[in-house]
């Protein structure tokens, strides 16, 4: 599905789009409930960066709206499904867009198609469910099977692999900067010592020359000018 808007009260139109898994994953709701599949009406899980730019002051208040979404068919007409919001999540990497139960879907595939029933129905994400209990191997056996037929085959646990990558580089690079910051603080320290002993060289050999230890505190030198 390729939505164009989504929109409040005829308010302004905000670029929408829906999270291809969302009608069989858990949302992480922060308002509202999850979507219900057996229902006829049409329902939406709204993320929660839609709230404020839609018009609601909480997403509490969002709950139970009705919005507009806007979409272009094959002959380039728009047309606007209205759906009820049903629940607010948190937008997250593996959750992007907002979630769809299979009514809506259903009539914004009818408002894409244009009324062509010869037009071809496509679909970029299949969700299938395996045993739990399989082994690793027994899982990488299916993605092969599944590559063989022409599908790429992830599961959750390669897409947050995924994620932990992207996050241990940037925790590694933070890493580097932060050891060459360590050791630029320790070479200025070095530095400040050893200009400072330098610049009291003189005066540190008077002090021994008169029998000044280095544990004895600090005095008062006074040099009478000859006259």
């Amino acid at each position: 599905m390729q939505p164009d808007y989504i929109e409040y009260q005829s308010g302004t139109p905000y670029e929408f789009s829906i999270n291809a898994t969302s009608a069989v994953t858990t949302a992480d709701l922060t308002a509202g409930a999850q979507l219900d599949g057996s229902a006829n009406d049409a329902q939406v899980v709204l993320p929660d960066t839609f709230v404020t730019p839609l018009g609601f002051a909480s997403a509490d208040e969002a709950v139970g709206a009705s919005v507009s979404i806007g979409i272009t068919d094959i002959l380039g007409q728009k047309h606007t499904v209205d759906a009820t919001i049903v629940g607010v999540s948190l937008d997250s990497l593996l959750a992007a867009g907002a979630g769809a139960n299979d009514a809506l879907i259903a009539e914004l595939a009818d408002a894409q198609s244009g009324g062509i029933e010869t037009a071809v129905t496509s679909y970029g994400v299949a969700v299938a469910h395996f045993d739990a209990a399989m082994s690793d191997a027994e899982v990488t056996v299916l993605k092969a099977d599944l590559a063989a037929d022409g599908y790429t085959a992830s599961t959750i646990a390669d897409q947050l692999g995924a994620v932990q990558t992207v996050i241990n580089g940037i925790v590694g690079v933070l890493n580097a900067f932060a050891v060459i910051a360590l050791i630029a603080a320790a070479f200025g320290i070095i530095n400040t010592l050893l200009m400072s002993v330098q610049e009291r060289t003189r005066e540190i050999g008077l002090m021994k020359a008169m029998g000044m230890s280095g544990s004895k505190g600090p005095f008062l030198l006074v040099v009478a000018n000859p006259e």
